[in-house]
Formats: C-alpha cells, sequence, structure tokens
C-alpha cells in the first residue's frame, strides 16, 4: 500500500460500520471497497429509524394527553424530505397507530 495511513482510516470506518450495524442488530452486505459511502448510509438509517421512533413517541404522548378532547387521531401519517447527513436528502414516511 503506498498510503500507511489508507489502512488505519479502513479500519476505523470498519469500526464505525460494524458498531451501526451491531446498533440496528442488522448482519449482512459490507462491501470491500468504498466503505465510506456504504457508511454514510448507514448513518442515515440509523438517523431515520431514530427519527421514526421519536415521531411515534410524539403521537402516544399527544395522545395520552390530549384523549379527552379528541383532537389527536389514532392514526397519523407524515411524508416529507429530511436531511439527516449532510448532503443526504431521502424522503421518509412515518406511520404512527396507537392501538
Amino acid at each position: 500500500m503506498a498510503n500507511p495511513y489508507v489502512a488505519g482510516a479502513s479500519a476505523a470506518i470498519n469500526k464505525t460500520i460494524t458498531a451501526i450495524m451491531n446498533f440496528q442488530k442488522k448482519s449482512g452486505y459490507r462491501p470491500n471497497k468504498k466503505l465510506r459511502p456504504f457508511m454514510e448510509k448507514k448513518i442515515v438509517q440509523l438517523c431515520e429509524s431514530a427519527w421514526k421512533k421519536g415521531v411515534n413517541r410524539g403521537h402516544k404522548e399527544s395522545r395520552a394527553k390530549f384523549l379527552a378532547t379528541g383532537k389527536v387521531p389514532k392514526r397519523i401519517t407524515y411524508e416529507g424530505t429530511r436531511e439527516f447527513y449532510p448532503g443526504h436528502k431521502r424522503v421518509v414516511r412515518a406511520v404512527s397507530n396507537i392501538k
């Protein structure tokens, strides 16, 4: 390898990817090359799932608080564009159901 720092950078990115995949409880395909775009994709997926959980949590809290007035529906749907990671805009759809 021409640059000794490349191996260290790859190892660091691999550790980050492993940590994200373990947190998401997912396993599967991992590329040998172009690790940075793959890592960015995993970070965006992690942010999106956390955002969806937040939408659901907010819906539940709103429902509990305003149950007496009936102003909060049992099902809400949101679709919009979010930028979870700089330069990675994506359309997200969050559906929250309260049973």
